[in-house]
């Protein structure tokens, strides 16, 4: 009997530390921007239904990635900082590409993304601080050497 019980501990144990690991990848794997042709070959197999629950994921990672722009650029324009923003402009933008390839696969089988269209729509493009010179600068730059 002692035996058993040690053998339900053993597994409950792995199965947690299984668990912390699969939350573990989630949460890095949230991080990685996938190829436009990777998310492709991801969405494929999907419903209308899982493509809606996939627009809504990239809708959330865009939103945040907006809010981190802006939250920086509310802050003391330092040159550093300038860096930073353009980067964080630049996944921005990496982001917005990879939830159109989310939204053309989900109209593709039956979806209606016109909302989710008409929000990427709103929140796209270049967005230039004319007050932070340098940081425009930048932004044109990377804009004109990709």
């Amino acid at each position: 009997m002692h035996r058993g019980h040690l053998m339900v501990l053993l597994c409950f144990v792995l199965c947690l530390a299984s668990t912390a690991k699969c939350a573990e990848v989630e949460r890095a794997d949230a991080d990685v921007i996938p190829t436009r042709e990777e998310l492709r070959l991801q969405l494929r197999p999907l419903t209308d239904e899982e493509l809606k629950k996939q627009a809504d994921a990239w809708q959330v990672r865009v939103q945040k990635k907006i809010a981190e722009v802006s939250q920086l650029q509310l802050e003391k324009k330092t040159g550093s900082t300038n860096k930073e923003i353009v980067g964080l402009q630049e996944e921005q933008d990496e982001l917005l590409n990879r939830f159109r390839v989310v939204l053309d696969e989900w109209e593709r089988k039956g979806g209606d993304a016109k909302k989710y269209r008409a929000y990427a729509s709103a929140v796209s493009g270049l967005e230039f601080d004319f007050y932070n010179l340098q940081a425009t600068f930048m932004v044109l730059k990377n804009w004109v050497m990709s």
